[in-house]
């Protein structure tokens, strides 16, 4: 269910208004992640209003995609090393956004994965509601039957070609029903 609705979005994201861009600044240890043109305006970006879907479809170019962001407020970078190849580093690229941080494994060759996608703020969400504010009700009703609970968070598994881990922190309002306050996505890293 959560997957099949992302097609609509996709669309509506790449009509996304034309919003310039900050200027980038180089995140060490290397900016494998590409520019885009300068005459080129963003197709996503990533501002209150706008859904992850895109970021989160692992059908989309992730470096396409991630090169369409608006500046991040703050950028970090962590070397690793591979886990599968010995005395290979890659990089753990940070970028945090207000109410959004994105998290991406950059290995060998500059490819680019999605390593977490963590929401803070009922601005951001996915297309089927997916979002910080909503039940827990309707979020199970989405993400289906949790996994896994650890104090007041509960994990999600969405299957589909690559299974994605949701976890979702909740907490009650004040008419104590549970609602979402924050959500994060942790797709497979091979």
């Amino acid at each position: 269910m959560v997957r099949r609705l992302f097609l609509p979005l996709l669309l509506l994201l790449a009509a996304c208004g034309p919003d310039a861009p900050a200027p980038r600044t180089p995140d060490a240890p290397n900016a494998a992640v590409p520019d885009r043109p300068p005459d080129t305006a963003p197709s996503v970006d990533v501002r209150p209003g706008v859904s992850v879907d895109r970021l989160l479809d692992p059908a989309a170019p992730l470096a396409d995609v991630v090169g369409r962001l608006r500046e991040p407020r703050s950028r970090g970078a962590e070397a690793v090393e591979n886990r599968h190849v010995p005395g290979q580093i890659d990089t753990v690229r940070t970028w945090r956004y207000d109410g959004l941080t994105l998290e991406l494994y950059e290995g060998a060759g500059g490819r680019l994965l999605l390593q977490r996608l963590a929401v803070t703020s009922d601005t951001y969400g996915t297309a089927d509601g997916l979002a910080v504010g909503e039940t827990r009700a309707d979020l199970e009703s989405a993400l289906g039957t949790p996994v896994e609970v650890d104090g007041d968070v509960v994990r999600y598994r969405l299957d589909g070609e690559l299974p994605t881990t949701v976890d979702v922190t909740y907490q009650a309002d004040g008419e104590g029903i549970e609602r979402a306050s924050r959500l994060e996505w942790r797709p497979p890293i091979g």
